[in-house]
């Protein structure tokens, strides 16, 4: 009975321990859910360790909180986009059809047209017959034009380098065209018969002028005398292509024998040979460099957009003293001005750049 009594009153004694706290807590519960609104989080209460209502902590001001509906006015803040200048109704309507090159762009096409020199820097897509429509189109692209009259190109030609001035802005066979002011010696070339193309880099300032010593007038009479056999042997390996020919194609066969001289290393003069029937449907080209000793070297020639190419006349569009290459290209109802440079460890043409392109439907 003593042993009874006894196991009966620790029991009782652990059950208070264990009542305590939780009546206690209950209290603190009360407490807090009475508090009023300004007292800190209870979360903030227990990691500070203070359970008392502090009359001194500042209430929260919801007018200084910045809500989703307060974000237009933040954005009102933030620098306006520039705007177009205003355009005339006539105006307007042309600038939907004008293309551009892209803003960054830095190396463009010139070439000689009309005894002038132009420089490619769009497409425009609107019959400009009448005066009032030409007047609108030199006012949209004066607004529009990545390049601005008075911006400075720096010619990279046949002759060397030289300095040009945008003076005004013209169109040339769908062609959204630069007139440049250049030195009295590229507009004595650009009225020649032979076609002049620079390549036309934009400059910051002013660089004098650079003389080009390379000689492209003429080559030695054995290596001209090579120079006919070597195409005729190109021809010939062309027509192999032809043995299985459709007739439909045969009757539209057409050759190309072209050849330029420059300065392509050991190299002297470039030949290309091509052959193409119907709309390109069939077309191969061919092209070799040829030395003074008439060592012939076969050149690849990287050009997706055109298939046949006719040499224009070699420059140094890089500076790094080798000649590259203008040419006129060719493709299906397309046509248009390239310069390749000249790769003489890889062999190959690079497209370097393109204008005054035209198409035909």
């Amino acid at each position: 009975m003593a042993l009874l009594l006894t196991l009966a009153g620790a029991a009782c004694s652990r059950g208070s321990d264990k009542a305590t706290p939780a009546r206690s807590g209950a209290r603190d519960s009360a407490a807090v859910a009475a508090a009023p609104s300004t007292s800190p989080p209870a979360a903030e209460t227990a990691q500070n360790g203070d359970t008392t209502d502090d009359s001194d902590t500042p209430t929260l001001d919801t007018s200084a909180v910045t809500h989703i509906d307060a974000a237009p006015t933040e954005s009102a803040r933030a620098p306006s986009i520039e705007r177009v200048g205003k355009l005339s109704p006539l105006a307007d309507s042309i600038a939907a059809t004008l293309v551009f090159e892209l803003k960054t762009q830095r190396n463009f096409l010139a070439a000689s047209r009309a005894r002038r020199v132009l420089v490619d820097l769009g497409r425009v897509d609107a019959p400009l017959k009448t005066p009032q429509r030409q007047r609108a189109f030199q006012e949209a692209v004066k607004v529009l034009s990545p390049v601005h009259i008075g911006d400075r190109f720096r010619l990279h030609g046949s002759w060397g380098q030289d300095d040009a001035i945008v003076q005004s802005f013209d169109q040339w066979n769908g062609r959204i065209v630069g007139v440049l002011a250049a030195t009295p010696h590229i507009d004595s070339l650009a009225k020649a018969k032979a076609p002049l193309v620079a390549l036309a880099v934009r400059a910051d300032s002013a660089m004098p002028p650079v003389v080009d010593s390379c000689v492209r007038d003429s080559v030695s009479t054995a290596l001209t005398a090579r120079l006919s056999m070597v195409k005729d042997s190109m021809l010939v390996q062309l027509q192999d292509d032809t043995v299985k020919m459709a007739p439909r194609l045969m009757k539209s066969l057409h050759a190309q024998k072209t050849q330029t001289i420059g300065c392509f290393g050991k190299a002297r003069v470039l030949v290309l040979v091509a052959q193409w029937a119907g709309d390109y449907e069939y077309f191969h080209q061919l092209a070799v460099l040829v030395d003074t000793a008439g060592k012939l070297t076969p050149i690849r020639v990287n050009d997706l957009r055109f298939k046949v190419h006719e040499p224009l006349g070699a420059l140094d569009a890089d500076g790094d003293g080798v000649d590259d290459v203008a040419l006129r290209g060719r493709a299906p109802r397309i046509g248009g001005t390239v310069i390749l440079r000249l790769d003489p460890v890889k062999k190959r043409l690079d497209y370097m750049v393109g204008g005054f392109a035209w198409e035909s439907f």
